[in-house]
């Protein structure tokens, strides 16, 4: 440079690892001589040096990974000495005032790897400094790990991350709020979105305080991780409110209501609910989230007054419990290593860990960020691994970021060697490992084998999308959407709708043409402050038609402001006032007080803050009003009031009053009758005439104005109200009065009232219910209910008054052990309905207005024991209709659960079928003559290896007809054990020279899976019995399989000596258990085995009842 007292320093080649330079530098001007010492370091280092002990002289060092002691080559540059063993003895004379020591550990895949610490000098009187420094061992040394993906490896290569586990899964909180997200969305196709709250919150019974919230609609639930949980499975949940409405009333005994507060909520204002919620593992595997099982529920909603937030907070935890369970209840994740084993939630285990300090400083603004760590069984019967993990458990999930900024990975699947060895024999596909609902798969993009083999990826969606995914339009605004691939590219869709879920007309939702260009209804259609629309794109693949969908808010005017109006009581107690503002592009707003000045603003985050002073004075009522300013302008108005109000102004509170229409306002003329009444605007803008007709401006914005009247005697003012008019261009949406038709029938049932069914109580057959109704024309519109008055539809028990809970959304019915004798599905599952037949004859009523709604009851109850059933929805005023208040024939059903089919051992074919070796088909039983000679079973006697497909099949003893079975899963075969088998081995004899060997494998054709039989499936333990005397990679023989039949194969080999001990030996000798569910949802429990006694069993199969 320039300046000759100036240079620049450039570091060399790298020194310990190639992590670190260490170099010295010299300055002299020939008089004076000062030197500094430079340490870059060139990336993250990957070994951490703990301090284990230190004293005057000598400090005892050493790196720690995963609770080991790491075997490291020590170095320092500095005075004093280390041994092999990092013992640190100090030079007493040095006059250095530290020294820098290093670590190094060669490791095959990764290379050399470094580490350092600078010790201060002298020890003496230097040793708390250096454990503030250092830590101690196992301690916060490892909770300062790096989360590079080397250095997680690295640790990996030193032991294993699985803690004895057959594997461990970790889902960042990025890619789990994406999943949520999407359910989140896909609700409101199903009709299965979170409902909208409606309610009043009494605050202060005494003083007549309530809050009233109309149509509240809440977010995405979004999650975030609690840094002081360790070992939980906590997560912190927060939603944004979205829109609604919130005011407050005040109504004192003996005095006239008057609105202390009004608010239109939009999502930008900041508003939300938060709650700490525990997830849990359910039927098959499932992480579930459920809204009801939140604890210290906070909200924000009421600004400053605590008192409010906590009413607010204890409204919503009451309101989430009334929640039907199949809008509530959300999946997080599910986690199956093989999908024919049952899954209990003993064998799965779940923590929450937040994220520790990052290595990458970029990280460290994330706050809450985490990720779900689940701990899976694979090896059926092992004992679990350690739960819950040590402290030195690695954070798994690494903080590289890609180019972007964004994070590289937010998925890890780690494996222990036994699993990995299952996933090979099985031929699973180590991605079908984690399930996500919507079509989101594991896509592993780093792999690495250390120990365990860990597996760095993402999710990945395998279905389109619309973008955007979220937007606000204002009322009659036009927005674009489009479809795009998994690659982003896009494609187009066969057709597009959108769907208002609060208007009960179809002007509501506004239009979309065919190229998916979405025109918003407007003003004088859109009926509401906001709207939530719901985009849905429908496209094909694969033959099957895919539907996906996009949320776009609606909004009438492009600022709002929260309060648009509050009441603060006047005199010494003044209030601070708490004010936001939401505006449609994001756009930063100012704020600034209007007219005469009652007291102080400030500008506090992106809100504003106004406290009332002694300005205010001793009136009975004073306006202040403030303007905010932005891409529009809005006035706030804040009324400070002294004492009561007493004389009644009606209507006290006006939502919507639109320019040049007038509106009407009248006070309570019996109070001091005769005296005259002064009308005048306190603030805003409009005009007033002494006989209380008020008049708003010719041009609405976001304000509200305030019209008192005074009872005056001789000028004095006696008594005195108001009432709040909020100035819209909005015509509120009339809504419906009365229903012609509300009825409950059975379609196909006998006539002629068509409301009697019955199923099979097995839990999975399903009876449909057919729910009509239809509004009565109302000044001659007809309108029909909203999607979301639809969506609350309940079935209700008619002797108990209680509804009918639902089966949870990724359940196909009720499960063995569940504690509801009745749930309720609104979706068709895989099985055969109970009395399916032709829909019900169409009423005379108009049937182009009739609203259709099927519900699918599930039963485990008692047969013969008939069972009542009616039906009931909530209006949009929280008014709940039923259908007894409308019908009195088809206001109710009366379902009968079935005797459940009497399966014995003649309702079920077990036949063989030679797939492999001659022979010919053998007959199911042995000679009959006694123990025959050798050459009398020809089928077996001089085939030495073979394979018979032995089939099973089942007959209903009521109907004599064959029934497919739908599912197969394998239970423990031992009652008072947990191991599960899917394959059984036998030898001829237990002589030690034995080598006659038989096996079993498995084919099934589920349904619901692509691709499941090409090969016969075996334990994964066999292998290991197996050797290389056979593969065990074998393929289907087609023309001998039928789907809906359970084959179980049978193989026979010369050349396997026999094993007398061994695990896998021990695990297979015996039988296997069977759990099938035909297509009428009947559970078949088989026990399958070779034959008890006998010479030559091992050639022959037999099955059996199984029961506990």
């Amino acid at each position: 440079v320039d300046a000759p007292h100036e240079q620049f320093y450039v570091a060399g080649a790298g020194g310990p690892g190639n992590t670190y330079v260490l170099d010295t530098i010299t300055v002299s001007d020939d008089q004076h001589t000062q030197s500094i010492q430079v340490l870059v370091i060139r990336h993250s280092p990957m070994l951490f040096i703990t301090l284990v002990s230190v004293n005057d002289q000598r400090a005892e060092l050493k790196v720690v990974v995963n609770g080991h002691d790491l075997q490291v080559t020590w170095s320092l540059d500095g005075p004093g000495s280390i041994d092999a063993t990092g013992v640190y003895s100090c030079d007493a004379e040095a006059p250095e005032r530290y020294v820098v020591v290093f670590a190094e550990f060669e490791d095959d895949a990764l290379g050399t790897m470094a580490g350092h610490l600078i010790l201060p000098l002298p020890l003496s009187g230097s040793s708390g400094v250096v454990q503030a420094l250092t830590g101690t061992a196992g301690g916060s040394a490892a909770n300062a790990m790096p989360r590079s993906l080397s250095g997680i490896v690295q640790r990996a290569g030193a032991g294993t991350l699985t803690q004895g586990w057959g594997a461990v899964a970790a889902v960042s909180r990025s890619e789990l709020n994406r999943h949520i997200e999407q359910q989140y969305i896909e609700r409101y196709q199903e009709l299965a979105f979170l409902p909208l709250f409606t309610g009043d919150i009494v605050v202060d019974e005494r003083q007549g305080d309530t809050v009233r919230l109309k149509q509240v609609e809440l977010g995405v639930p979004v999650l975030s991780f609690l840094p002081d949980s360790p070992g939980s499975g906590s997560v912190l949940v927060t939603m944004n409110m979205v829109s609604g409405r919130y005011s407050g009333l005040h109504q004192p005994e003996g005095s006239a209501t008057t609105v202390s507060g009004s608010s239109i909520i939009s999502e930008p204002m900041g508003f939300r609910l938060a709650m700490t919620v525990d997830l849990f593992v359910g039927d098959e595997g499932h992480v579930l989230l459920d809204l009801a099982d939140g604890v210290d529920i906070a909200c924000n909603l009421g600004g400053l007054d605590d008192v409010i937030n906590l009413r607010l907070a204890d409204f919503f935890a009451e309101e989430f419990k009334q929640i039907a369970l199949h809008r509530r209840v959300f999946s997080v994740l599910q986690a199956q290593l093989n999908r024919y084993h049952v899954q209990t939630p003993a064998s799965l285990r779940l923590v929450t860990r937040a994220a520790p300090r990052s290595s990458d400083a970029r990280m460290d603004t994330t706050t809450g960020d985490g990720a779900l760590v689940l701990f899976m069984h694979a090896q059926d019967g092992d004992a679990e691994g350690v739960f819950a993990p040590t402290d030195d458990f690695v954070y798994p999930i690494p903080d590289d970021r890609g180019e972007d900024g964004q994070p590289t990975y937010g998925t890890v699947l780690m494996l222990s060697q036994e699993t990995q060895s299952m996933i090979e024999r099985e031929r699973l596909h180590v991605a079908d490992c984690l399930k996500f609902t919507g079509g989101r798969v594991f896509e592993p993009l780093e792999q690495y084998r250390p120990h365990d083999l860990l597996l760095f990826g993402s999710l990945r969606s395998t279905q389109a999308s619309i973008t955007p995914l979220f937007s606000t339009l204002k009322a009659g605004q036009t927005q674009r959407f489009a479809l795009h691939n998994p690659q982003g590219e896009e494609i187009p869709a066969t057709s597009w709708s959108a769907l208002s879920i609060k208007s009960h007309l179809a002007a509501g939702s506004g239009s979309i043409s065919s190229s998916g260009v979405y025109t918003a209804p407007g003003l004088e259609a859109i009926g509401h402050d906001a709207l939530r629309v719901v985009i849905t794109a429908t496209y094909g693949e694969s033959g099957a038609v895919v539907k996906v969908s996009a949320l776009v808010g609606v909004v009438s005017r492009s600022m709002e402001l929260a309060p648009s109006v509050t009441v603060v009581p006047g005199g010494d107690a003044l209030q601070t006032v708490s004010l936001a503002a939401s505006t449609l592009d994001g756009s930063p707003v100012s704020w600034a007080l209007l007219g005469t000045e009652l007291g102080s603003l400030s500008t506090v985050d992106k809100g504003a803050l106004f406290s009332p002073d002694a300005r205010s004075g001793k009136r009975a009522l004073a306006v202040q009003q403030i303007q905010a300013l932005g891409n529009d302008r809005g006035i706030a108005t804040v009324l400070i009031a002294e004492g009561q109000q007493t004389l009644r102004i009606e209507p006290a509170f006006v939502p919507r009053a639109r320019p040049k229409v007038a509106v009407q306002l009248h006070d309570d003329s019996a109070l001091l009758l005769g005296f005259e009444r002064r009308w005048k605007v306190a603030g805003g803008l409009g005009t007033v005439d002494q006989q209380g007709l008020f008049m708003p401006p010719d041009q609405a914005f976001v304000a509200s104005s305030v019209v008192s009247c005074e009872v005056l005697s001789k000028g004095v003012v006696m008594a005195y109200g108001y009432s709040v008019i909020e100035l819209s261009e909005v015509i509120d949406e009339e809504s419906w009065q009365e229903m012609s038709m509300f009825i409950v029938t059975v379609p196909g049932s006998s006539p002629p009232y068509g409301n009697t069914g019955n199923l099979y109580p097995n839990g999975y057959q399903q009876l449909r219910l057919q729910i009509k109704t239809q509004i009565r024309p109302h000044n001659n519109i007809e309108y029909e209910l909203s999607p979301t008055e639809r969506a609350s539809m309940r079935l209700v028990d008619d002797e108990s008054n209680q509804c009918i809970e639902s089966v949870l959304s990724h359940l196909e019915g009720i499960p063995e052990g569940d504690g509801q004798t009745w749930r309720v599905r609104s979706q068709y599952n895989r099985f055969e309905l109970s009395g399916a037949g032709v829909l019900a004859a169409e009423s005379g009523l108009d049937a182009s207005r009739t609203i259709t709604q099927y519900f699918f009851l599930h039963s485990r109850a008692v047969s013969g024991f008939v069972k009542v059933f009616h039906a009931k929805f909530q209006d949009d005023n929280a008014k709940w209709w039923t259908s007894l208040m409308v019908e009195e024939i088809n206001s109710k059903v009366e379902i009968t659960p079935r005797n459940l089919p009497r399966f014995d051992a003649r309702s079920y074919t077990f036949i063989p079928r030679r797939a492999h070796g001659d022979g010919g088909d053998p007959p199911v039983d042995p000679p009959s003559s006694g123990a025959p000679d050798f050459g009398e079973d020809v089928h077996f006697d001089y085939q030495f290896e073979t394979t018979d497909y032995w089939t099973l099949t089942v007959i209903n003893p009521e109907t004599q007809q064959w029934v497919n079975f739908e599912t197969l899963k394998f239970l423990p075969s031992k009652p008072d054990g947990d191991g599960i088998n899917t394959s059984i081995i036998l030898w001829e004899s237990e002589l030690k020279e034995e080598k006659m060997f038989s096996w079993t494998g498995f084919i099934f054709d589920d349904p619901a899976v692509i691709g499941d039989v090409s090969k016969v499936n075996f334990d994964e333990a066999l292998q290991d019995v197996m050797g290389d005397v056979h593969t065990l990679d074998i393929d289907v023989k087609m023309s001998l399989f039928e789907t809906g039949k359970l084959v179980i194969s049978l193989h026979r080999v010369r050349g396997l000596k026999y094993i007398p001990v061994g695990d896998s030996r021990d695990k297979l000798m015996g039988e296997i258990v069977v759990l099938l569910l035909d297509k009428q949802g009947n559970a078949h429990k088989r026990r399958i085995g070779f034959l008890a006694t006998g010479v030559g069993r091992r050639n022959r199969l037999m099955h059996t009842l199984y029961s506990v």
